[in-house]
């Protein structure tokens, strides 16, 4: 898959848990579907889409591309950076995105908004582990629409020269409706 796209309801169950996300973050697979959440492929992009989906509901698009902001992650760092991102979307949604906790260290520029990826460890010998900074646009087209499309490395602060993948988004968000139709389920 090339993106995963999420919508506002299925984002706020999974941060409450009751989606389970597991195979995103061990595979880059989406979840089975549920009682709560349909999941569905589309050429080659993924969908968890809410039973109660609307056309104008807001939705959070995740690049899988190698410099997605999951991709190249371990495991365990995954697996903060998806937490990061879920909690993210549900502020943002909220109209609350200046309530990122500071320690994710924040960075707001324009429509473009970029936090740490993971905690900043001190392991033993002195050092420490820095997975790199998560990076999302934020658009309004019918309805908020959140793409997290890269992992910064770099540090950079300049976040708006940052190009987003050619095509990736709109094509994501053009899969919706026949995600929705799909009548086989995961």
């Amino acid at each position: 898959m090339l993106s995963i796209t999420i919508d506002e309801k299925s984002v706020i169950a999974a941060s409450a848990g009751q989606i389970d996300l597991q195979p995103l973050v061990e595979s880059l697979d989406l979840p089975p579907s549920s009682a709560l959440a349909k999941s569905a492929v589309v050429g080659k992009h993924g969908y968890l889409l809410s039973r109660a989906f609307q056309p104008h509901d807001a939705a959070l698009t995740i690049s899988l591309l190698p410099d997605g902001p999951l991709s190249s992650l371990g495991t365990d760092a995954r697996q903060e950076a998806l937490g990061r991102l879920l909690r993210c979307a549900v502020m943002i949604f909220a109209g609350r995105s200046r309530s990122i906790p500071v320690t994710w260290r924040a960075f707001h520029a324009g429509n473009r908004l970029t936090f740490q990826a993971d905690r900043l460890v001190r392991s033993n010998g002195g050092g420490r582990t820095d997975s790199g900074r998560v990076v999302i646009d934020i658009g309004l087209d019918f309805g908020q629409r959140l793409f997290a499309f890269m992992l910064d490395r770099s540090g950079a602060r300049d976040i708006g020269t940052f190009s987003l993948p050619d095509g990736l988004l709109k094509s994501a968000l053009a899969g919706i409706p026949s995600a929705l139709s799909l009548k086989k389920q995961n």
